[in-house]
This record gives C-alpha cells, structure tokens and sequence, in this order.
C-alpha cells in the first residue's frame, strides 16, 4: 500500500492505546486484514456508516465538516467544579496542595492564617452566563451529603452570577466534613473520597472529580472547634 492508501479514511480504524498494541505490534498474526476488515465492516454498518461515502473523505474535508459544525453550534452553559483544602478566612484564602493539607492545616503557625476548609470552586467555562442556585458535597459510596453550608457569613450567597470565565469560591468546615467521614464509618459505611455537585438556574448539573478520603484529616486528629 502506498502512504497516501494506508492513511485513508476508508482504511481507518480506532482502537484504543492497548489493543493498537496488542494487534499491531505484539500478536499482528493473531489478527490478519479480513479479520480487520470484518470489524471495521461491522462496526461501521451498526452505526450506520456509509462505506462508499466515507472512502470519499479526506482530511480537507473532515476539517472543513468540523468547522462548519462548530459555527453553527449554539452557545453553550458549561461550568467546571473542583474541591481543594486550605484556610479561608474575610480576606482571602490560602490553598495547600491536597496531598499533603492534613498535615500542616491544623498547627499552630498557621491558626491565624483562617480556618482549615474544604474549597469548593465552580468557574463558568462556557460562553453562557450561568447561575450557581446550589452545591453540595457527597461522600461516596457511602451516600451521604452536606448541603450549601450557612457557618461561613463570607461564603457567596446564592443564586450566584457567573459570567462567562468568572469563578467563584465556597467553603466548608474541614472539622465537620472530617466528623462527617468519621460518622459514616462509625455506621459501617465506606468512604472512598468526596465529590461536589453544583445545579444552575438552568437545570444543568456538574460534579467534580473525587477528592480522595486520604487526603483528609482523621476525625481524632482535629482540634474541636467548640
């Protein structure tokens, strides 16, 4: 086959990093061209892909088809939601990496700094203003929540506008979140790690990555706050 032949669309077929290793490199034998040409066949007519169209496709024009959907797309609402631990306080916060914030967010040397929270930031990442109506924090699998959390007055109240590449910040008490985990447990339950869920005015929803259990102080380690 010639470059120009073997790079075509109609030749094309995608497999994940693995399995193109495992077909191309460590058992090519094991997997001759018809048995190729058989799945690229089935997998095309299952999703309704025309053969003889798609032999006409070249990147010209697949990058020409991509932009033309791209201008005709509507405006979009997405929003991006992360959590993260550090002190906050009126006038600011500091942010510790989460690896290693349970060991130096309850001394001494940093009491004054603000109190040791977890960070809840939501940026709008679309090119729609959207409204944060609320947000919550999940603790998986167990089941359990806090919701939209009042014991910080500095805290954004809600509904909170966002315009497009704004974010903004709420936070919740790093010793209740810690008493929390521990309560699951005392249950029996398991805690794997948090993950936040924020709603907009709108209806759409977005959670954030899991923030791992370990990263987290243990309940009989955080000084009481009473």
């Amino acid at each position: 086959m010639t470059d120009d032949q073997r790079r075509a669309f109609a030749n094309l077929m995608l497999l994940c990093g693995p399995h193109h290793e495992l077909v191309d490199t460590r058992h090519p034998d094991d997997y001759p061209a018809e048995t190729l040409l058989k799945w690229k066949a089935e997998r095309e007519a299952a999703m309704g892909i025309d053969r003889n169209t798609l032999a006409g496709v070249t990147e010209e024009s697949l990058i020409d088809a991509i932009l033309k959907t791209i201008a005709t797309a509507p405006p979009q609402r997405t929003a991006t939601v992360e959590l993260g631990l550090g002190l906050a306080s009126p006038s600011g916060c500091l942010s510790f990496p989460v690896e290693i914030a349970k060991d130096f967010l309850f001394l001494d040397m940093y009491k004054d700094l603000g109190t040791p929270v977890l960070i809840l930031t939501v940026r709008n990442t679309g090119a729609l203003k959207a409204y944060v109506n609320n947000h919550s924090v999940h603790f998986n699998p167990y089941g359990a929540a806090l919701f939209d959390p009042t014991h910080f007055l500095f805290n954004p109240r809600m509904p909170k506008q966002l315009d497009a590449g704004e974010s903004s910040q709420w936070f919740y008490d790093l010793s209740l979140i810690a008493t929390m985990v521990a309560v699951c447990r005392k249950k029996n339950g398991v805690v794997e790690n948090l993950v936040a869920k924020i709603g907009l005015g709108s209806g759409e929803e977005f959670m954030s990555s899991p923030l791992p259990a370990v990263c987290l102080p243990d309940y009989e380690t955080v000084p009481s706050t009473d």
